[in-house]
């Protein structure tokens, strides 16, 4: 007779379920029991038996389930007989237990080895009267079942039609079909034909499809079942957790949950709760610290794809997405990502062939996915593709599928009617979103509403905006109605910025907790901020605001890309990078703070990133070549650099910008290799326009006039009334007068019509949208066309002829804006380096009538006027930055000079700090100031600088060389200077104890060298002089106690006559400590110089250095009282910055940091006072300051600071300084001490 075969259970739940049924029927116990349930300890048993329902101790009977793979006798690990049976022993001995045999039930087949093994101890127990012990395999269980009708009845009905009922709903869940699950699985509910752990699976996908088909109460109430048929199921508690977290308002329902679990000691089931609560907090673990069970799982790897596109990390992304297999890879939400992925990384090719292969609304498989969320999203997702990529009208389709398949839009469809309208201009579609809006517009969240306010303003549509306006005002607060405000006023932000303005300070704006508002009023007024001052201070204080906001972002790596993109637009590049450095590190991660290392300077730092990175990987990659060139570029490291562009080479061609990298290294230092690879170039590059520009340049500057022409005349041509190249174009033909430029004839105001006509006889009209500069430039552009021109319209006034204008000849036009917008993108960001960064000042040397032609017309029409520059030119604030410009260009420096600092007097207009671009000019070209001769100086990478030994130990101490590196100047050394700190290292490495610093009463210096600082210090030195300085060779004896030098802050004479030398022999500017320069003054040295405290207090204000530091250089050389050449600059801050007295005390303030003087006499502080209020006369014309101005100093600043560093004074006022406790002063012997163990040194304080 055929014996029926029983099919083994899935689980352990399910084994130990059909276990406990067996064996009670097998030993007659009508109440078999659990024993404990997982996650408790147990004791060696699952299941207790009283056979025959007696209960003493001869009756009870352990039964030890073991749903294995694996089993072993003896083995010390894993699942073994002898484990499980010390166990029970230690249950029975702690009287847990009292059994008298134990059996231990697997689903294993059968094994003679174990029975015999078992047998054995089982004897040997027995004899010494402890429990026996036996083992049952699968075999034995299916005969159990066979031999007894009512469980053959029961499992002979478990046929495969119910696993297949089972099978074909899990189908159904993982396509997405969520209602056919309901259909085929809830009429099961109730049914007991279904084992426990079934039972369980069922109520499971229910919960799960109800969720996703958004009935929260069905789905709910489903889980609930299956927790309450087993509780101790792990599985199900995950899930409850699962579907308590689809909805905000079950938030309490889920903590409550979470907070009455029991401890568990199962680490995979605790792996996943943490999982699951982490990722209800949005705190996602690093992918590669999860388990391995974890890393397995679908939906793991689902939630981890999506918050990589949350982050737009498309690294993790695809790293994630290689994981899945080929059935995963194609269902629905995840093609969804994967499109939402391409459309991040600016793939909208890839993007919409995906839309096209799987979603075509035209197709009803998009219709039939029942996930609302997920198909919510696709919808979402293929407009995005659709706008992108301007297919309008299938756009359209998809709106008219929506519509026939949706009776109700949520707020996100909703405004794509808007979004759509605007695009293709459609009134109807917009009345249409209009008139669906106001049915649904109680349901719709703020954002949408304000979102749908920016397209009702492009509409124009006010009776729209009227009832936006009125739903908020009802419902919502005063700062979200400031909010919806904010986009109709921003309407005015350039056409009126007065009002605008106005009506955010009248609003709570500034104040707005939120953000996402204040970001976006930030990108706003960037670009405009520098029109006036109002809007300059506006922008600071929204800054300020939205600063004090990013504390109320919640810890979200969601918000990380826009909080990021905004440092950059404010330019925090140390925010930015100390906000990843918190984050944890990741390949992402590392990617994005790799810039910022180099933005910062942290070259040290950048290159061990850029060690763990491949060449292939940096040819491959756009963003780390740039990246990677600009650190070798930065470092001086031409190695790197030429071993990145060798292997670009070999992978592809060169782009333009690579091509100049490449170019300005040769430039610089092999000239012939220069000229060799110019005349090798090929003719066509791909590149930005400006990039090729840049390397016409070169070849007309060198000798290719022909091949340099033919690389930008198509780009002229077809760009004709692109300002931007046409303003490459100028700059071009101005540096290289031989192609035919003369001067700019003529400036037009906007609304010049150009008549034309080309080749074919056609007639043209171009109206001027811009102010415009018209160049005179007959047949050069197109030599085969000539142009018939005709200007009507408006001229900038009576100053030029328009009728003199030839018929014949042709004229390029560029805008005045355009020469700010161009000149301020490429020498503020070097984008065109090596050409116009240094260049600038080149910008109009041939235009001999420059100055007759626009300059002089424009300075006496405003005083004609009477009236400020502004309301000259009142749209294109700019143009005075462009005048100062090409003045400097011209080389009119009193010009220059005069518009920056007498036209406000001449014409009555108050100067700012950003008045005339003075700031900006600051940054292309720093002006500073002569200390012999009293003339202003300009630095830049064409100018040459001498350092000398102290100014070099000042620059390591406080800057370590970062402010020569701001500079960009050429620096060169004296021999006898570099020839100073090897004496100097050779003492202290040759452990010369005592040796003579000075003839003044034989001062010695004692030194231990177990510090050591001192020779790392001129090492360091040595080091960047050998390595970034040239070095030229002087003469003098040399002194045997030039360790003076550094101790008394004085120098050798033999030094000091080999850099006089030196500067006279190179024609360069001495760069030294101020006071030393005005001892050189009085010696009537004739050199240009400029000094420490003028060059950092231009940079400290320029924010180019950091004020830490710089800090006691600038204190002991501004306010030296021997030296007062470097107070001119800090001067000159204030002057621009605080003109009324309570900005001027504002700025006072400020001095504590820069100062961080004590003085306890009130002589020293009234001699201090004295001294800087008359500074403060002389250079700026104002009265004296006010003794309340005074004595709130004294009380503010020097009575209560504390002093961080040493001022010296005049002997006389010194009586006593305490700047430490380590700190004291000999008041007699004029000279002090640092009691430290590591070294003494002794000073002469200077009178």
């Amino acid at each position: 007779m055929h014996k029926l075969r029983i099919l083994k259970p899935e689980n352990h739940a399910d084994f130990e379920a059909l276990c406990k049924h067996v064996y009670g029927t097998v030993f007659n116990c009508m109440m078999p029991k659990s024993y404990g349930r997982s996650g408790q300890k147990q004791y060696g048993i699952d299941l207790l038996i009283q056979k025959n329902d007696l209960n003493t101790p001869d009756n009870r009977i352990g039964i030890q389930c073991k749903h294995v793979e694996k089993l072993s006798f003896d083995n010390k690990s894993g699942d073994s007989i002898c484990n499980e049976v010390k166990k029970a022993d230690e249950g029975v001995e702690q009287g847990k237990i009292n059994i008298s045999h134990l059996i231990i039930v697997t689903s294993l087949a059968s094994n003679a080895d174990l029975i015999q093994k078992t047998e054995a101890l089982s004897d040997e127990r027995l004899e010494k009267g402890l429990f026996t012990v036996a083992i049952e395999f699968w075999n034995e269980i299916e005969n159990h079942i066979y031999h007894d009708d009512a469980l053959k009845k029961r499992y002979r009905n478990i046929d495969r039609f119910h696993q297949k009922v089972i099978e074909v709903a899990q189908t159904y869940f993982e396509n997405g079909r969520y209602s056919s699950v309901v259909d085929i699985l809830y009429e099961h509910i109730e049914s007991n034909e279904f084992t426990q752990s079934e039972k369980i699976n069922i109520l499971k996908l229910l919960s799960f499809s109800y969720a996703y088909l958004l009935q929260r109460e069905k789905a709910k109430k489903c889980i609930e079942l299956a927790y309450q048929l087993n509780p101790d199921d792990n599985s199900v508690i995950l899930a409850k957790l699962h579907v308590l977290s689809l909805s905000d308002d079950d938030i309490d329902l889920y903590k409550e949950f979470l907070g009455s679990l029991p401890d568990s000691s199962d680490e995979v089931f605790l792996g996943e709760l943490e999982f699951e609560s982490a990722v209800r907090l949005d705190i996602i673990p690093e992918f590669d610290q999860l388990s391995e069970s974890l890393q397995n799982k679908y939906e793991v790897k689902l939630r981890y794809l999506v918050d990589a596109n949350k982050r737009q990390d498309s690294l993790l992304f695809q790293k994630i997405y290689r994981l899945l297999s080929e059935e995963q890879q194609v269902r629905s939400e995840v093609i969804l990502l994967r499109i939402q992925d391409s459309i991040q990384q600016q793939n909208l090719g890839l993007a919409s062939e995906l839309v096209k292969t799987y979603f075509n609304p035209r197709h009803k498989t998009l219709w039939m996915i029942e996930h609302i969320v997920i198909r919510d999203n696709i919808i979402l997702t293929l407009f995005n593709v659709y706008l992108a990529n301007q297919e309008y009208p299938n756009a359209l389709a998809l709106l008219e599928e929506v519509k026939h398949e949706t009776h109700t839009l949520d707020d996100q469809l909703l405004y794509v009617y808007f979004d759509l309208a605007i695009q293709i201009k459609d009134q109807d579609l917009f009345t249409e979103g209009k008139e669906r809006l106001k049915e649904q517009i109680s349901n719709c969240s703020i954002d949408t509403l304000l979102r749908i306010t920016q397209v009702s303003i492009k509409f124009k549509d006010l009776d729209l905006i009227e009832i936006i306006q009125a739903h908020i005002s009802n419902n919502y607060s005063k700062i979200e109605l400031d909010r919806f405000w904010l986009f109709v006023w921003l309407e005015d932000l350039e056409s009126n910025p007065e009002l605008f303005i106005k009506n955010i300070e009248s609003s709570t704006l500034l104040i707005d907790p939120d953000f996402r508002i204040l970001d976006r009023l930030v990108i706003k007024l960037k670009p405009l901020k520098d029109q006036n001052n109002e809007l300059n201070e506006l922008y600071e204080r929204v800054v300020l605001g939205a600063n004090r906001a990013l504390g109320n972002l919640p810890n979200n790596v969601i918000f990380l890309p826009r909080v990021l993109n905004y440092f950059s637009i404010t330019e925090q590049y140390e925010e930015a990078y100390f906000l990843l450095k918190r984050q944890p590190e990741t390949e992402s991660i590392r990617a994005q703070i790799y810039p910022l290392t180099i933005e910062l300077n942290l070259l040290k730092e950048a290159k061990g990133y850029l060690t763990e990175i491949s060449l292939k990987e940096i040819v491959d990659d756009e963003y780390l070549l740039i990246n990677s060139l600009a650190l070798a570029q930065r470092s001086l490291d031409w190695d790197l650099l030429e071993e990145i562009i060798r292997n670009k080479e070999k992978s592809s061609e060169l782009s333009a910008k690579l091509w100049l990298i490449k170019l300005e290294k040769y430039e610089k230092y092999n000239r012939s290799q220069f000229l060799q690879i110019l005349r090798n170039l090929p003719y066509k590059i791909k590149g930005e326009n400006y990039e090729l520009f840049a390397i016409a340049h070169l070849e007309i500057k060198y000798g290719f006039e022909e091949k340099g022409l033919y690389r930008i005349l198509p780009v002229v041509r077809n760009n004709i009334f692109n300002s931007e190249v046409m303003m490459s174009y100028l700059m071009l033909l101005i540096k290289h007068k031989n192609l035919g430029i003369r001067k700019p004839l003529m400036v037009v105001r906007e609304g010049t019509t150009v008549f034309y006509k080309d080749s074919m006889g056609n007639e043209y009209s171009v109206t001027i949208d811009f102010d415009g500069v018209f160049i005179d430039n007959p047949n050069f552009l197109s030599p085969k066309e000539s142009f018939a021109k005709k200007l009507l319209s408006k001229s900038i006034g009576d100053t030029f002829d328009v009728e003199k204008l030839g018929e014949k000849d042709m004229y390029t036009i560029i805008s005045i804006e355009s020469i700010y917008l161009t000149l301020n993108k490429l020498v503020n960001n070097n984008m065109c380096k090596p050409n116009f960064s240094k260049d600038v000042r080149l910008m109009s040397v041939c235009l001999d009538d420059i100055e007759n032609t626009i300059i002089n017309p424009f300075i006496e029409m405003s005083e004609k006027r009477e009236k400020g520059i502004y309301e000259v030119f009142e749209t294109y604030i700019q143009w005075p930055f462009t005048l100062h410009t090409l003045t400097q260009g011209l080389g009119m420096e009193d010009k220059a000079f005069a518009l920056i600092y007498e036209w406000p007097q001449k014409i009555k207009t108050p100067l700012y700090s950003d008045d005339f671009g003075l700031r900006e000019d600051l940054q292309i070209n720093p002006v500073f100031y002569d200390v012999v001769n009293q003339i202003p100086l300009r630095i830049n990478d064409e100018s040459v600088l001498v350092v000398d030994s102290l100014t070099f130990l000042e620059l390591e101490k406080y800057s370590d060389f970062k402010v020569l590196d701001v500079l960009k100047a050429q620096i060169i050394v004296s021999s006898h200077t570099l020839d100073t700190f090897y004496n100097w290292r050779y003492n202290l490495q040759n452990q010369i104890s005592e040796f003579s610093v000075g003839s003044q009463k034989g001062k010695l210096v004692r030194y231990d060298h177990n510090s050591g600082w001192l020779i790392d210090k001129f090492t360091k030195i040595i080091n960047f002089i050998e390595n970034y300085c040239d070095v030229f060779p002087s003469y003098g004896n040399d002194d045997s106690t030039l360790l003076e030098n550094y101790m008394t802050m004085k120098t050798s004479s033999s030094e000091e006559q080999a850099v006089i030398r030196l500067c006279h022999e190179k024609n360069a500017v001495l760069f030294s400590l101020d006071s030393r320069l005005r001892l050189w003054v009085d010696a009537g040295f004739k050199i240009n110089t400029i000094g420490i405290g003028s060059v950092l207090t231009y940079l400290v204000n320029e924010k180019l250095v950091d004020f830490e530091e710089a800090e006691l250089i600038l204190m002991s050389q501004i306010l030296d009282n021997r030296s007062s050449i470097g107070f001119m600059d800090f001067s000159l801050y204030v002057k621009h910055m605080f003109t009324t007295q309570e900005k001027f005390v504002q700025i006072l303030k400020h001095l504590k940091s820069y100062l961080n003087l004590v003085f306890e006499d009130r002589e020293a502080v009234e001699y201090f006072w004295r001294y800087l209020s008359v500074e403060l006369v002389k250079r700026l014309g104002k009265k004296p300051i006010t003794d309340h101005i005074k004595f709130w100093l004294i009380d503010n600043i020097w009575e209560k600071a504390e002093a961080t560093s040493l001022f010296l004074f005049r002997k006389k006022y010194l009586k006593r300084y305490a700047v430490s406790k380590d700190f004291e002063v000999d008041i007699n012997k004029f000279q002090f001490e640092f009691l430290d163990d590591k070294m003494i040194v002794s000073y002469y304080l200077i009178s």
